[in-house]
């Protein structure tokens, strides 16, 4: 492995073969080929194989399998092998489900790839990280995660956080300097290692080893583990199957003593109590939990909702407050340059849309500048193409900004007033640069012109920070000008520049005395009209939305009150009165019932953790903040629910979000919220079904023996009810599209359990009223015979617990006002569930194996049909007079 750090840049570049122009499209194809993906070496799944002998790895199957196994032993061959089977059907069942959640996780991994900008041929593109070879040549900036191993070639103010690899918690600074042969990888400081964040500055730098051949690749074996993080719902369903496990466990060897002393045999006895277990215990709730919430992320990608943490499913429908900023989620961020003022205060308009390059400079009295730009715009057009670090990319006409969108938006100009930005770059040589941040609001950069030798320095940035630093006599005029074009909605950019001597051009503090104002750039963006629908549709869920934004005050508030976040100037704070404001009267203004602040403009990104952690903190309800760069991070990591944008979202974003909304889109997000409040939903409806039918058959078999009834029900009968009812029509539930009010209620309470005590009591009474309904059949035909008795009551406890399952459809309606037909899926899964229990209970064979009698009385078939029903009218009643 070479030694990168220890020699010069352009030996890199000899030793790899190429120029800082980077590699041609066909060379980079056969280093693919030759080099393979980018991508980290990942663990082997364990064979399918095993992971079927998973399932039997709980105690209960066990015993059940070798009680089958006596019982074959001592004659009961039918039974044994119908038990067997069933056992292997239900581990089959449990199978496919985990591999479904498995295969769900990993489809929406293959979503998740990040795009690096990379020199081909000397132009910037943006290409997939996992395609990256040796040789290539990236630009990476403030915001970017090293996709690779690379030397730096050329760097501004690069500082690095390297803590994964190093443990450094430091920012870490970086430059092209050649170091020893023998310095450690944290002494490395012309090497930028994948994995690690740019959090300042920018470099272009040549890729040297991708892949596992990378640092962290060489130790990735090490990170990789099987421990899977559990999400607050899972935990809490395990933690209620330990509960029931132990109750049933107690209630199941209850049962095995009765049947015992009421002269049962040895292995009938435990059968029975095995399979009331089996079934009873939720062992598969935490695997359909799994699979509702990972299809629900599937689903969820499906709407460009993309899903990094299961977490966050669960916690998406419990948003209360929305945090988000302005630029690409409320509006397209298709940036356009509509106005320009010069330093002379005469005002122009651009005519042109979008990224297209068609347009030209007009007077304010419409008069076309085409044919002669003035001398101080041609200079205004230059500095926005030096004082810039993105690329346009022309391809079938259409035009792409690669990188910032309002930089883009400056070479897009240049393009229109027929000044190639390429050719104007191609005339000067940066010399220094001072990359634009988020603390400073500017961006500064040091050319030496190739024809005459100068030097000048540019500078661009927020209109204040510009007009502070150039000094004009006329700075309050174009202050006025800004003001103006603000509450107009329209984004203001201030540009300066300055001649240097030599020496000056080089120093480590620039002069920037001597700057002089150079004009005025207006750029609009257009709001997404969904975003106003959407801003009102979260409004009557009881989801109030902020905006936080870096931009002018009245700009922010004109977009706000285009989306209906705000309509008074009463409800913007600007950054400078967030730092004069306590806690306490922040938050009074912020929950105020009548114009409560709902716009912070001009803020910085310790604000905007402050906002977030007040709101978080001292309301106890779910806050959800999006943001797209580095600076946005904390904010978007300390969020019950971290947001970042799939398009302009920086890779730190990316990293700490729990979700990236691919188009960018704050309707997407209201979507996203609205599914999230559905799968819960879901949730709870398999959840309470699967539970209260379990309570019932637990009452069917426990009273029954307790009444004097021996084997009630078989345990064959028993793991077969739990067979067609425990897994297809629950999971069916977890398929439901949700009713259509589900968006006009108020969040629910994060704090709050989701078996709380008034579900448990509507569980236990549904699954005790089911229970006595199934004895109340058995008793009613007991005098028909036992066997008959029985029959009934297998078909009855199967039928009530489909109906269940319509019951189970919506916590607060009939499942006829829901719309009887809304999950087709759910209708299937009944159809097919009574279809095998006609099937196993009234054909011959399979009659005479589950020990069933046929039934040929139509009126017995009306009767049992009736008294199953009678769930129904239960759960009707309750939820007309909202009882538990």
């Amino acid at each position: 492995m070479s030694n990168y750090w220890s020699i010069s840049s352009q030996a890199n570049l000899k030793l790899l073969g190429v120029t800082e122009n980077g590699l041609d499209e066909k060379t980079a194809l056969k280093l693919q080929e030759k080099y393979g993906p980018n991508i980290l070496p990942v663990k082997k799944a364990r064979p399918l194989a095993l992971r079927f002998l998973d399932q039997f790895r709980d105690i209960l199957i066990l015993l059940l399998l070798g009680s089958a196994g006596m019982a074959f032993l001592l004659g009961e061959i039918i039974d044994s092998i119908a038990i067997m089977v069933i056992v292997l059907v239900n581990a089959l069942i449990g199978f496919i489900q985990e591999y479904k959640a498995e295969q769900a996780l990993a489809a929406l991994k293959q979503q998740e790839h990040d795009l690096v900008k990379t020199y081909r041929a000397g132009k910037l593109r943006e290409v997939d990280a996992r395609l990256l070879v040796p040789g290539d040549v990236v630009l990476v900036e403030a915001g970017d995660k090293i996709p690779a191993d690379c030397r730096i070639l050329t760097s501004f103010n690069l500082k690095l956080e390297e803590a994964m690899l190093t443990g450094e918690s430091l920012p870490v600074e970086k430059k092209e300097t050649v170091i020893a042969d023998n310095s450690p990888l944290g002494d490395q400081i012309n090497m930028l290692f994948k994995g690690t964040a740019v959090l300042e500055g920018k470099a272009r730098a040549l890729v040297v080893r991708t892949g596992e051949e990378t640092e962290i690749g060489r130790i990735a074996a090490l990170l990789q583990t099987d421990d899977k993080e559990e999400t607050p719902l899972q935990k809490e369903i395990s933690d209620i199957g330990k509960r029931l496990t132990v109750l049933i466990l107690g209630i199941a060897a209850l049962v095995f003593v009765l049947l015992l002393f009421k002269q049962s045999t040895v292995i009938e006895a435990l059968l029975t109590a095995i399979a009331i277990a089996v079934a009873a215990i939720p062992e598969g709730l935490p695997a359909i939990v799994a699979v509702v919430l990972s299809v629900g992320v599937l689903i969820l990608a499906k709407k460009k909702t993309i899903v990094r943490t299961l977490k966050a499913v669960e916690t998406l429908g419990a948003v209360r407050y929305l945090l988000t900023d302005k630029t690409g989620t409320l509006t397209w961020n298709k940036i356009n340059v509509v106005g320009l003022l010069d330093n002379l205060q005469n005002e122009f308009r651009v005519k042109g849309e979008g990224y297209q390059t068609a347009g030209e400079l007009l007077t304010l009295a419409g008069k076309s500048m085409a044919k002669k730009l003035p001398a101080n715009i041609e200079l205004l057009i230059r500095a926005g193409a030096l004082c810039n670090s993105s690329e346009l990319e022309f391809s079938n006409g259409e035009v792409k900004v690669i990188g910032d969108t309002t930089e883009g938006a400056l070479l897009v100009l240049a393009q229109r007033l027929k000044l190639s930005y390429e050719e104007i770059r191609q005339n000067y040589q940066i010399v220094t640069e001072e990359p634009f941040s988020s603390s400073t609001k500017r961006m500064l950069v040091v050319v030496r012109s190739k024809k005459s030798g100068k030097h000048y320095l540019f500078a661009k940035g927020a209109p204040e920070v510009i007009l502070d630093l150039a000094r004009d006599k006329n700075s309050d005029i174009y202050r006025e000008k800004v003001n103006q074009w603000a509450s107009s909605g329209w984004r203001n950019l201030a540009f300066a520049w300055a001649q240097l001597t030599p020496s000056e051009a080089v120093r480590k503090t620039l002069p920037l005395n001597k700057l002089q104002f150079l004009g005025l750039v207006a750029q609009e963006d257009t709001v997404r009209k969904e975003a106003i629908t959407a801003v009102a549709q979260a409004r009557r869920a009881g989801i109030e939305t902020i905006m936080i934004t870096g931009d002018h005050r009245l700009a922010a508030l004109s977009i706000a009150r285009q989306t209906g976040i705000a309509k008074q100037r009463t409800q913007v704070i600007n950054g400078d009165e967030l730092s004069a404001i306590e806690d306490e009267m922040l938050l009074d203004r912020i929950l105020a019932p009548k114009n409560p602040v709902r716009v912070f403009a001009r803020v910085s990104p310790e604000q905007k953790l402050r906002i977030v952690n007040l709101l978080k903190d001292r309301t106890g309800e779910v806050i959800a903040v999006t943001g797209d760069g580095v600076n946005d991070a904390p904010s978007i990591k300390a969020a019950n629910v971290g947001v970042t944008m799939g398009k302009s979202g920086s890779d730190v974003a990316k990293e700490v979000a729990d979700i990236v909304l691919a188009d960018d889109n704050y309707a997407t997000l209201v979507t996203g919220i609205f599914r999230g409040r559905v799968i819960f939903d879901n949730l709870i409806k398999f959840i309470r079904y699967l539970l209260s039918c379990n309570i019932g058959e637990v009452v069917v078999v426990f009273l029954g023996t307790l009444f004097g009834q021996l084997h009630i029900l078989l345990p064959i009968q028993i793991l077969f009810v739990n067979l067609v009812t425990d897994s297809l029509p629950a999971l069916a539930l977890g398929f439901e599209k949700g009713t259509p009010g589900i968006l006009e209620r108020s969040p629910r309470d994060p704090r709050e359990r989701i078996l709380n005590p008034r579900r448990w009591r509507g569980i236990i009474l549904e699954g005790v009223f089911l229970g006595a309904v199934v004895l109340g059949a058995f008793y009613a035909f007991l005098p028909l015979g036992f066997s008959y008795a029985r029959t009934i009551a297998f078909l009855v406890l199967v039928v009530t617990q489909l109906f269940q399952a319509l019951n189970s459809r919506d916590e607060r309606e009939t499942f006829l006002t829901v719309g009887l037909f809304g999950n087709p899926l759910l209708w299937g899964a009944l159809i097919l569930s009574f279809a095998l229990t006609y099937l196993v209970t009234q054909t011959g064979y399979l009659s005479h194996i589950f020990k069933t009698e046929i039934i040929t009385n139509p009126l017995h078939w009306v009767a049992l049909l009736s008294i199953s029903s009678l769930v129904l009218g239960l759960s009707g009643v309750r939820k007309l007079l909202k009882l538990w």
